[in-house]
Formats: structure tokens, C-alpha cells, sequence
């Protein structure tokens, strides 16, 4: 009887120690699964009028600025666990703002400014510039290998003057069918550079067979990175039929990102 009662205890006290290492389990599960807090941005509104009740300016201070936005351009924002986001939307060429210009989106006009502010170093991209070195780094290795990644065609742009063109391809044993490309366009002025003071560079996706003329761009795709500190960053994108004048649109966005910052 005795024997029988010491070997329950060792079970009751086994099945304690095996309860308390699941408990122990669920309590790490369930301190990892708790949301981190929100990074250090707040978005609001000020400055209310008759025509923005709720406020005609987006302040939106983050870790290493303030901003002043003209609710013109604000599209939307928004601030999660681990960044803030404000959408804002220009309209080209006037560089105004979407509820005085075109209030479509989908206009061919229509310049979206995605911008992004991170507690440490923001979700900044690597500078276009330095991207498309090392597609052209990739092109003078030769490396079979090297099948994403590599410049294909060099030549200066018919359509756009001031810019040489630098077509991408993911497939370089296809170049003669039909896929998608991406080029880049730098700009040969150097006064024309990038928020990282890299020459200026502009990446747009097309469909066809390279280096064929390029027709119906209105609608294509393009954009460009701009990093403005460690903190915040903004990717441009827009339609191909922006770049008719990027110069007028080049100075205009500095022009804009100059304004709204608060020193």
C-alpha cells in the first residue's frame, strides 16, 4: 500500500511539472503573439475651415520631423506596429492637389507620393542609382548565371531627351519574345539627382520585344525612390506620360517634399 501510494505522489508530481512546462510554453507563446507598440508617428488634423471641417492641414510628426500637409493632397494615412504610412496624390503637371486637379486615381495624370516613416531607419529603398550599377555590374560580367539583373540595351532616349535608357530583363535567353522590362532612365544632367545626391534615375516597366520603338506608354508604370532621412522615405509612382516633362516634374515634386517639411 505504501509503495503503491509513493508511486501516485511521483505521478502527481510528474503530471505538475509536465502542466507547468506547457503553462510556461503558452505564456512565451502568448508574450510573443502581443502586438510591440506603435512607432513614434502620430498623423492628425488641424486648422479646421469651412471647407475641411475636420482640419485643411495633415500634421504628421515622426522621429526625426514634422510635416504640414495641405489636406488637398492627402489621400489617406494610417500608423500600424511598424510604421506610419501617408498616401498623398498630385496632379501633373499643375503639381496640385487631387481635390483641386483630377480626383481620379486612375487619371494618366496622377502622381502617388507612398510615404513611409519608420521608428529607426524607415523603410527606404536602396537608391535607384545604386540599383541599376549593379544591373550594369552584372552586364559587363558576363556571367551567364546572372539571369535577373542584367542590362541588356544602352541607348539614349528618342522619347525623352535628356535621359539614356537601360533596358532589364529577368530572361535574357528570351530577348526576342514578348515580356515584361524594366527600364531605367538616367538623367545625363548632373543637376538632376536623387534625395541621396546619386545621379537621377526613374524605373518603368513596359511590355514588348526590346529595343523596339516604344508606342502607348500613357498608362505604363513608373516610379522613383526618394529617401529623405533615415526615417522617412517616399516612392514616386506615376504614368510613363509624366515623363514628357520630368524636368518640370522633377522640380516640382523637390518643390513639394521642401514645403511640407518643418524644421
Amino acid at each position: 500500500m505504501k509503495v503503491l501510494l509513493i508511486a501516485v505522489l511521483a505521478l502527481f508530481l510528474l503530471g505538475c511539472d509536465q502542466i507547468d512546462k506547457i503553462s510556461g510554453f503558452y505564456d512565451a507563446v502568448s508574450e510573443h503573439n502581443k502586438k510591440k507598440p506603435k512607432v513614434n508617428v502620430r498623423i492628425y488634423r488641424t486648422e479646421p475651415t469651412e471647407e475641411h471641417r475636420r482640419g485643411s492641414v495633415i500634421r504628421v510628426d515622426y522621429p526625426l520631423g514634422k510635416l504640414k500637409i495641405p489636406a488637398d493632397y492627402y489621400r489617406s494615412g494610417d500608423v500600424n506596429t511598424t510604421f506610419g504610412l501617408v498616401n498623398l496624390h498630385i496632379t501633373w503637371p499643375a503639381m496640385v492637389g487631387y481635390r483641386v486637379g483630377s480626383k481620379s486615381q486612375f487619371d494618366e495624370k496622377a502622381m502617388w507620393l507612398f510615404t513611409t516613416f519608420e521608428e529607426d531607419k524607415g523603410s527606404s529603398s536602396d537608391d535607384y542609382y545604386l540599383l541599376l550599377q549593379e544591373r550594369i555590374k552584372n552586364r559587363l560580367l558576363l556571367q551567364p548565371k546572372i539571369s535577373n539583373g542584367r542590362i541588356e540595351y544602352i541607348r539614349p532616349s528618342t522619347k525623352y531627351p535628356g535621359l539614356t535608357e537601360y533596358w532589364s530583363t529577368a530572361f535574357p535567353k528570351e530577348l526576342k519574345k514578348n515580356h515584361t522590362w524594366t527600364v531605367y532612365y538616367l538623367a545625363n544632367d548632373k543637376g538632376f539627382v536623387s534625395t541621396e545626391n546619386n545621379p537621377l534615375v526613374i524605373r518603368c516597366n513596359f511590355f514588348g520585344v526590346a529595343p523596339d520603338s516604344l508606342k502607348d506608354l500613357s498608362r505604363r508604370p513608373c516610379n522613383m525612390q526618394w529617401n529623405i532621412d533615415d526615417s522617412m522615405s517616399i516612392e514616386v509612382r506615376f504614368s510613363a506620360v509624366v515623363l514628357d516633362d520630368w524636368k518640370t516634374m522633377y522640380h516640382g515634386l523637390k518643390t513639394f517634399v521642401n514645403a511640407i517639411r518643418m524644421e
